[in-house]
């Protein structure tokens, strides 16, 4: 399909009750934005509503692309939390259109403005559900680039509003996601976006991939969360707080889980590498707040008064059996059978037990066993781990460069493993080259809320002048 070459209507003109190729007629405006006019919308054979989003300035090839890519990234998107795009076009003064499925209700910023604040379980569902779109998008080779509350649109339905997704107008598609050679449309140097929601790197004009979305989705939440603006509402202000500072902690309610404002700080990260990096497993972290917490265990006061109650009752049942009339007694008429009384049985008469000989202590003059010294420094992981609490069993005897060694096989964190470094560079053995060379193999991810931060970031540096001092003695 070719676009017309008419010149453009002045945008600011309402096109309320215009029939576009001869297929869907416009019925009122439900939104302006920077980039188009949203109209509620008939398709005429259907008698079905849609919604038309018709762009303001087409003149730029690339702004004619951009939209038409929108289109087409659309129709790749097949997802609850999307709305799906139906269908594409030029009006007649060559303005381009665009058809998608109509989403009844108020956007996520209505909400927030009459609302304030939403409860954290309502956050964390929403958020994954924007999370769940987002994937779906990543998943397609697509980066949104443009996700803010204006964008989300809320439906209701049975069990509340359900996130739905809007406007990937500007979405920037990843080399291949719509098929053939597509080169990128936005080059770096570009600035696309929404001041306040856009990550660090978009805002300076660098490339951008799916983490940039996630840096928005952590504003939604923070906002979401605090019931205010990240950064406020000046844009120049915002804009370089995005660049200078480090954004607060959300503020929770007693009641959320602590992991909750980890997880927003980590998606607010300035550096992308520090980032999640996929969409799901953000998602899949809010949903798992939303379980039910475990059954709690019976207090200390329930618990003392179950045993108090159990108490009184063997006290009473004891009183009863020691009132009950025996059969010899003379009160107890002999013309009628008196009640049998059950005894336990006798225990069964103990066995011998034949005594367990006892190991005799070693002489005095028995070798001693040298240190494992190889497998403390070469063996495996298991065989490293015995060696090394062999060492520490006989410290008086060990070499100190052993007993440094030890100590950092046995330790887990990294300040731990970091002291132990340093004690080897104080030592400088060269025999502990290989522990401190396996040091430098530890893995580089691990830790924070989803495992992509560096566990022994702490130590990085003190391994590099571990192997340099060791290397030179």
């Amino acid at each position: 399909m070719s676009a017309p070459t008419k010149p453009h209507a002045d945008p600011a003109v309402d096109l309320s009750g215009r029939v576009l190729d001869d297929r869907y007629r416009l019925v009122e405006a439900l939104k302006r934005g920077a980039m188009g006019t949203v109209y509620l919308a008939e398709q005429l054979r259907l008698g079905t509503r849609v919604a038309v989003k018709v762009l303001h300035d087409t003149q730029e090839e690339r702004t004619r692309e951009r939209f038409a890519r929108e289109a087409a990234a659309l129709a790749q998107l097949q997802h609850p939390n999307v709305a799906r795009g139906i269908d594409f076009g030029w009006t007649e003064e060559g303005r381009l259109y665009l058809v998608m499925e109509l989403i009844e209700g108020r956007d996520l910023r209505e909400r927030l403005a009459s609302e304030g604040a939403l409860p954290w379980r309502e956050a964390c569902r929403l958020g994954a559900e924007i999370a769940g779109a987002l994937h779906e998008a990543h998943e397609a080779g697509l980066v949104h680039r443009d996700l803010k509350p204006e964008n989300v649109m809320l439906e209701p339905t049975a069990g509340g509003e359900r996130a739905r997704v809007l406007d990937f107008g500007i979405a920037h598609a990843q080399p291949g996601a719509l098929g053939g050679d597509q080169r990128p449309l936005t080059l770096s140097g570009d600035v696309v976006g929404t001041v306040g929601y856009m990550a660090p790197e978009q805002a300076m004009g660098q490339l951008v991939d799916r983490r940039a979305d996630l840096y928005a989705l952590g504003v939604l939440l923070w906002e979401m969360l605090c019931g205010e603006r990240l950064f406020g509402d000046d844009p120049e202000r915002v804009l370089g707080a995005q660049l200078r500072e480090d954004p607060p902690a959300p503020r929770l309610p007693s009641d959320a889980p602590a992991p909750l404002g980890a997880l927003v700080t980590e998606l607010l990260a300035a550096v992308p590498e520090d980032r999640p990096r996929d969409a799901a497993a953000v998602g899949q972290v809010l949903t798992s707040f939303l379980a039910p917490p475990p059954a709690k265990a019976p207090s200390v006061r329930r618990a003392l008064a179950i045993g108090v109650a159990g108490a009184i009752l063997m006290v009473g049942a004891a009183v009863a059996w020691r009132t009950l009339p025996r059969v010899d007694d003379p009160s107890v008429s002999q013309d009628r059978a008196a009640p049998e009384v059950l005894r336990p049985p006798a225990p069964p008469a103990p066995r011998p037990v034949a005594a367990e000989p006892v190991a005799a202590p070693p002489a005095k003059d028995e070798a001693i066993q040298p240190f494992p010294l190889g497998a403390l420094l070469e063996g495996s992981r298991p065989e490293r781990a015995a060696a090394a609490h062999a060492v520490l069993a006989r410290l008086d005897e060990a070499p100190p460069f052993a007993v440094a060694v030890a100590r950092l096989e046995l330790a887990r964190q990294c300040e731990t493993k970091e002291r132990q470094l340093r004690a080897l560079i104080r030592i400088g053995d060269r025999r502990a080259l290989p522990a401190v060379r396996r040091a430098a193999r530890l893995p580089r991810d691990g830790c924070g809320l989803l495992g992509r931060r560096d566990c022994f970031a702490c130590l990085r540096g003190t391994v590099r002048d571990a192997i340099h001092v060791l290397n030179s003695r």
